[in-house]
């Protein structure tokens, strides 16, 4: 915690000239707030540990009000599930109302077409299409199991999922792998987690890595 400046004590003090702006602007958004023409305040983007100070700075900041609204992408699935540890201190430390989850295929890296830009080393990538490749006479697929997880981890942890989908095709794949996933019966459910086992296992040395922000 002290590594981040996260130690208790700690929770109001700037640390540079960027804490100051994210102040500023956090000032100008609660002007907007009380003129009525935003209703909520909230952050994004940066990794997990600064995303967690900088909500505790806004709060130990007057006029010492908690942030709205957290979401925090590419840290809730298959190959990263980190958010849960720090959901938490973001409910309790930080007092932000509602929290958010995104990106449950990890931007792309848990699908069998990896987007040319995605910012994962290329080991990760390459372990990531190894275990599409070891899913593939499964039953289910990469995709579904990693939604599933997904889903699964989102909901025992109360909080939504944010999926981002470009083509309406994807809309209607997705709601069908949300529904099949809420009305399977336990034999579909086994098989699907024995293939999240696989797929677990196959991703083991990257569990919890995450790239830098920006890259």
């Amino acid at each position: 915690m002290a590594e981040y400046g996260l130690t208790e004590g700690l929770e109001g003090k700037i640390w540079g000239p960027g804490d100051q702006i994210i102040l500023d602007a956090i000032a100008e958004l609660r002007k907007l707030k009380q003129e009525g023409l935003i209703r909520h305040i909230g952050i994004t983007g940066y990794p997990l540990p600064v995303l967690l100070r900088l909500s505790l700075l806004v709060l130990h900041t007057p006029p010492y009000e908690p942030l709205d609204v957290l979401l925090n992408y590419s840290h809730l699935n298959l190959q990263n599930s980190t958010f849960a540890i720090f959901l938490p201190h973001f409910r309790e430390r930080a007092r932000i109302a509602q929290l958010i989850t995104a990106s449950p295929l990890n931007m792309g890296l848990l699908t069998p077409s990896q987007p040319p830009w995605h910012p994962a080393p290329r080991t990760l990538l390459e372990a990531s299409q190894k275990t599409n490749e070891a899913l593939r006479d499964g039953h289910n697929g990469l995709p579904k199991i990693s939604l599933g997880f997904a889903y699964r981890k989102a909901e025992e942890l109360g909080i939504p999922t944010v999926v981002g989908l470009s083509k309406m095709k994807e809309v209607h794949e997705t709601i069908r792998i949300w529904r099949e996933l809420n009305t399977e019966g336990k034999e579909d459910i086994a098989k699907m987690r024995d293939e999240e086992g696989i797929a677990l296992k196959c991703l083991e040395e990257f569990q919890g890595y995450s790239w830098a922000s920006p890259p």
